[in-house]
């Protein structure tokens, strides 16, 4: 039996890597954070504004963190980043974000079994849903 893509829900883990990832993504295009670059200070505020559909029913969820490291001093120059996703289906936020997609295989035992294989980011297509 070959292996079958399976059009299974995302998991609440799987929401919480891709937001990562997303995040992860956007802080790595900034050059002032840059790894040879050094802050004695800094200080962030994150605001997650979360909508999650299951079943008809939505669910949303807003979320705001606040991080500080060291004293603020004056003059800090301020920045601003946002990531914006859009609604997407399952496996291709799977394979966007760096996650395995899940497969219907056959175990070693012959037996049916759900694996997770993990694409190239730039091959969405092939674990887009038919």
């Amino acid at each position: 039996m070959s292996e079958k893509v399976l059009n299974l829900p995302l998991s609440g883990a799987e929401v919480q890597e891709a937001l990562l990832d997303r995040v992860e993504q956007a802080l790595r295009r900034d050059c002032n954070l840059h790894p040879n670059n050094s802050y004695d200070v800094f200080s962030a505020r994150i605001t997650i504004d979360l909508k999650l559909h299951d079943m008809g029913t939505e669910y949303p969820v807003k979320i705001e963190a606040k991080l500080a490291m060291g004293e603020e001093v004056e003059n800090m120059v301020s920045k601003t980043a946002t990531a914006e996703m859009v609604e997407k289906p399952p496996n291709e936020v799977r394979v966007e974000s760096g996650q395995g997609v899940p497969v219907s295989a056959r175990g070693p035992d012959g037996r049916p079994t759900i694996k997770h294989m993990k694409y190239a980011r730039n091959r969405v297509k092939l674990a887009k849903e038919a």
